[in-house]
């Protein structure tokens, strides 16, 4: 059975401790995806025409397959990814393409509403990167589960589309102690993660993150990235606004031995949140400044984004930090009302 052939990050964890709730459905939520994948791979091999294709990952990763910059790839645990300037954006459970549309898969099991709309924002954004690459296609998102209730969530949402699918009752103890990850031969209908490349238009995150956040760094007010933020669908997840000297942020309980931090504000939530960094010069290290200073290692996108633009950031004032703060408010409020409004439509 296939299902023994993937590697599952959460297989380990789930034999330390298998009663334990979230871990037990952590590993269900791996191996259901698996299974889904599964189905997909022979459904389209059983179709007479070949036009359509399966993008290949897990244990059908070619051997050669390797780590890319930019472009898509599969990682060491058989995870399908695209990096853009070595930026993770995306990590895809499965895609379909054929001549005229692309459509990714996303697999949950959660009925959590908070859950769910993390899923659909993360799919947004996901959305909009793919269509960024292949403005050609048509770019379809297709939300998978076991439950009405995950579905009902995204029927009828533009860009949505929604497919039940159960999967046999599965040992997952028997699975994850008895799991072998090995190779496996890709079939006609599947494609290598690079093949992608090929169709794929030229797209630089860090230079349209940059190109965004300069604008917003040169007039320090959110309205002048209000569009790029909501017509990017979270694409850029948080802009630079620019520096305050440390002995100004006292206030805060920030006390570093930095002259300067660098203020980001980060768009994930429906209200943005202000974050703070700084460059230790002598080593170029960055660190998020925390109560305990965390520095970010080398494959941290925040990492890349500062040094693209930390020495281009101007210096404020703690009074405009004061006037960002307050923007941040009404942003926060614009956006429920935003909110509501679809929701009532």
């Amino acid at each position: 059975m296939n299902l023994y052939k993937y590697r599952y990050s959460h297989s380990k964890s789930y034999i330390k401790a298998p009663n334990n709730h979230w871990k037990a459905m952590n590993f269900k939520g791996e191996v259901y995806e698996a299974s889904f994948y599964e189905m997909m791979i022979s459904n389209i091999e059983s179709l007479s025409e070949n036009t359509v294709k399966i993008i290949s990952k897990g244990p059908y990763t070619p051997k050669n397959n390797k780590y890319l910059k930019t472009g898509f790839y599969c990682d060491n645990l058989g995870r399908f990814i695209y990096n853009s300037d070595r930026i993770a954006m995306a990590e895809f459970d499965c895609i379909k393409i054929d001549e005229y549309s692309l459509s990714f898969y996303e697999c949950t099991l959660t009925q959590k509403p908070e859950n769910l709309r993390s899923l659909k924002k993360e799919s947004l954004r996901k959305s909009k990167l793919l269509k960024r690459l292949f403005p050609n296609k048509k770019i379809l998102c297709v939300v998978v589960s076991n439950n009405e209730t995950s579905l009902n969530f995204f029927k009828n949402k533009n860009g949505f589309s929604t497919l039940h699918y159960d999967f046999d009752d599965i040992d997952l103890w028997n699975l994850a102690s008895n799991n072998k990850p090995e190779s496996i031969a890709c079939g006609l209908a599947m494609l290598p993660p690079s093949s992608l490349n090929e169709k794929t238009i030229d797209f630089s995150y860090l230079e349209e993150f940059e190109k965004i956040s300069s604008t917003f760094s040169k007039d320090g007010s959110l309205s002048s990235i209000e569009d790029d933020i909501i017509s990017n669908d979270g694409l850029f997840e948080r802009l630079y606004w620019g520096k305050v000297k440390t002995e100004d942020l006292k206030a805060k309980d920030i006390n570093l031995n930095s002259d300067f931090v660098i203020i980001s504000v980060n768009f994930k939530k429906i209200k943005p949140k202000i974050r703070y960094y700084y460059v230790n010069n002598k080593d170029k290290s960055v660190y998020e400044a925390l109560s305990k200073p965390k520095k970010l290692n080398a494959m941290k996108s925040s990492r890349s984004e500062i040094m693209r633009i930390n020495e281009s950031l101007p210096i404020r004032s703690a009074s405009d930090l004061l006037q960002l703060e307050m923007e941040i408010i009404e942003w926060h409020n614009k956006t429920l009302q935003r909110t509501n409004r679809r929701n009532t439509m």
